[in-house]
């Protein structure tokens, strides 16, 4: 199994439509905390069971501390060659890591500058009415607050929902430096099109298609990844917060993840 793993809103669905490009097929699998919570009650009836299952559990939710059965991942992943590819918002443990080796699974780990993850993540909460947290951002009077919202995190009939964006990252970057995964940012893989730079584009589409073993002409892959017709697409381009974010937000954000920041390879103000 090839796993398309990132903090949301970090470019996964540009990821995805690089690996259908290169013929690998979707197993409509999704390894984060949607196994284990749901806003509809019958749903989070039903993960609440899976939960309580016996046998070891590893941590699959960059928002809660919500374990999921390490018995049915190893299922999902066994029965699955690396010409299937899934979704996954997954935390770092040596326990998920090893998981992964033992499987001989791929993992790209896409990633993307935080500042520009905090506007996409407030355009998708906008757009998006059946999200739990989209009234609060509608309400929200201006960008200020919507960032403040991203930065301090919320929660939903009582229990956490949205985390602090740096507890994601935290959690989630130790992917960055360990053997099952390759790192690639969205920057580089956007291309022209959305911002980025058409060689930088074709060189990690080709750093790719070594890591996951495909085949074809990366700069004929790279010119057919941009996908506006994708669900949660909104302007997929680089740099964003650089026009659209105030200066004193840039200095605030600066001063509450400066250094998730950093730890992602990006440059603080």
């Amino acid at each position: 199994m090839i796993i398309a793993n990132s903090i949301p809103k970090s470019g996964t669905h540009l990821l995805v439509s690089l690996l259908e490009r290169l013929g690998k097929t979707d197993s409509h699998s999704h390894l984060s905390g949607s196994l284990v919570r749901d806003h509809v009650w019958w749903k989070s009836a039903y993960k609440t069971i899976i939960k309580s299952l016996p046998g070891d559990k590893v941590r699959v939710d960059l928002d809660t501390d919500n374990r999921y059965p390490i018995h049915l991942i190893d299922y999902n992943l066994r029965k699955k060659s690396n010409e299937y590819f899934c979704e996954a918002h997954l935390p770092y443990s040596e326990t998920m890591n090893r998981i992964i080796l033992s499987h001989s699974a791929k993992m790209i780990y896409i990633v993307r500058d935080p500042r520009d993850i905090i506007l996409s993540y407030i355009n998708h909460m906008e757009r998006d009415d059946d999200y739990p947290l989209h009234g609060l951002f509608k309400q929200a009077s201006n960008i200020s607050e919507k960032i403040k919202l991203v930065l301090d995190g919320e929660s939903y009939n009582g229990s956490k929902w949205l985390s602090p964006i740096k507890q994601r990252i935290d959690r989630s970057v130790g992917w960055a430096d360990c053997d099952s995964a390759i790192l690639v940012k969205f920057e580089e893989l956007i291309g022209s099109k959305g911002g980025g730079d058409d060689t930088k584009q074709i060189s990690a589409v080709q750093r790719i298609m070594d890591f996951i073993g495909a085949e074809g002409v990366a700069e004929e892959v790279a010119s057919k990844i941009f996908d506006k017709n994708s669900e949660t697409f909104n302007k997929g381009q680089a740099g964003r917060w650089i026009r659209e974010i105030p200066g004193s937000d840039i200095d605030y954000i600066d001063l509450i993840i400066g250094d998730s920041i950093r730890r992602l390879g990006y440059e603080a103000v």
